[in-house]
């Protein structure tokens, strides 16, 4: 019974040791995040690139089978039962294209808004990593 009392304390001093530790390690990478001043940089593509990309992710898009999957468990249910596979098939490229669309033009606004608000956003995780250290010091 003196043994696991014993070795129950030393394992308390451990952890409050690691939970101190991890929590200055938090306040030191908030640190950091505040007075880092970070920008995203733009790598310049050419058109043949910029074709190759949209082909390479097309490909990709259309070769994968979860996609597919999905797609084939709801659609069919708003079309009627006699159905030709080449229009299902049609319309399933379709709806991939014009979502990956709309997913490359998502990225495209959000990587003007992270140009924009960079600096704000690292200020606000940085406060979130603090607020979390604190709660580990206090716990």
């Amino acid at each position: 019974m003196l043994l696991v009392q014993i070795l129950f304390f030393s394992i308390l001093i451990y952890l409050n040791f690691f939970k101190i530790f991890g929590a200055l390690y938090l306040f030191w990478i908030a640190f950091n995040l505040i007075k880092s001043h970070a920008k995203i940089y733009e790598i310049k593509i050419t058109k043949k690139a910029k074709i190759s990309l949209v082909f390479q992710g097309f490909i990709t898009s259309i070769t994968n089978p979860k996609t597919w999957i999905f797609i084939l468990s709801i659609l069919p249910s708003f079309l009627r039962f006699h159905t030709s596979v080449l229009f299902l098939t049609s319309m399933i490229l379709l709806i991939e294209f014009c979502s990956l669309n709309l997913y490359a033009l998502g990225g495209s606004f959000f990587k003007i808004f992270m140009n924009k608000h960079l600096s704000k956003l690292n200020k606000i995780s940085a406060l979130c990593i603090i607020i979390l250290a604190i709660g580990i010091m206090l716990d």
